[in-house]
């Protein structure tokens, strides 16, 4: 899955900061590790697997040079 899969949004260099930071919470509060404690260990594992993809999609997204460095990367260029 590709973060822009995760965001549910098209492939784009520039994104929209305000649509993405409401989109980050909702996918935060339906992620968090802390709602999966009575789970099981492998669920628990891949809720947190989901957060730590979620945070590092949130921190590119916020740089538009990390940005365009992550399209490429994904475009093989």
């Amino acid at each position: 899955m590709t973060y822009f899969q995760l965001f549910e949004i098209p492939v784009q260099l520039k994104v929209d900061r305000t649509a993405l930071s409401k989109k980050f919470f909702e996918l935060s509060r339906t992620y968090h590790p802390d709602f999966f404690t009575n789970e099981s260990d492998e669920k628990q594992a891949e809720v947190l697997e989901k957060s730590a993809i979620l945070n590092k999609a949130w921190k590119t997204f916020q740089s538009s040079d990390a940005t365009i460095k992550y399209v490429l990367m994904e475009k093989n260029c």
